[in-house]
């Protein structure tokens, strides 16, 4: 063994759940089973009985990212967000801006995959971003608990770089 050299610290428990340290309050993650069907895979992407009926979508998108490619930061001032990547390799980042969060200021960058879907739960005032991993393009599902108001956007979006905001990618 080289000197100094450091164990590595687990990532997954002996039940194949993920270990996420240090985890933005109020986020939630829930890993999703697909189910293989005779004729392919069948995957859902939301139930009441998961978190609630304040969960419950108003609004779905469905988006791509070009290969390599990221978004602004954008953040929400009312509505809360699920995310589900349903193609390819995306890393989101979470940096907790709500100044009154036991969190505040903190970063979480994880990856997310369909390989191993899971639904995110992020709360008003966390901003993210994501950045496709994958040289092909990537997509995933946004859901919405209020629907999109297109004369006031609850939409806030900072550049990727911007130095308010930490580099995650």
């Amino acid at each position: 063994m080289l000197q100094d050299t450091q164990r590595a610290r687990p990532t997954i428990t002996a039940d194949g759940e993920m270990i996420r340290e240090n985890v933005i309050d109020g986020m939630r993650f829930k890993e999703i089973r697909n189910v293989v069907a005779r004729n392919g895979v069948v995957t859902e992407l939301w139930r009441p009985e998961w978190w609630g009926e304040d969960t419950q979508p108003r609004h779905v998108v469905y988006a791509t990212l070009a290969a390599f490619s990221e978004t602004n930061w954008h953040c929400h001032g009312k509505q809360n967000d699920l995310i589900f990547v349903v193609r390819g390799l995306i890393k989101l980042a979470f940096y907790d801006g709500r100044e009154d969060s036991p969190t505040f200021k903190t970063l979480n960058v994880i990856p997310f995959s369909a390989a191993r879907p899971t639904l995110i739960y992020v709360p008003n005032g966390i901003w993210h971003a994501l950045k496709n991993l994958d040289g092909s393009e990537s997509a995933y599902v946004t859901m919405n608990n209020q629907a999109f108001i297109y004369d006031e956007p609850d939409d806030y979006k900072r550049p990727p770089g911007d130095t308010a905001l930490p580099r995650p990618f």
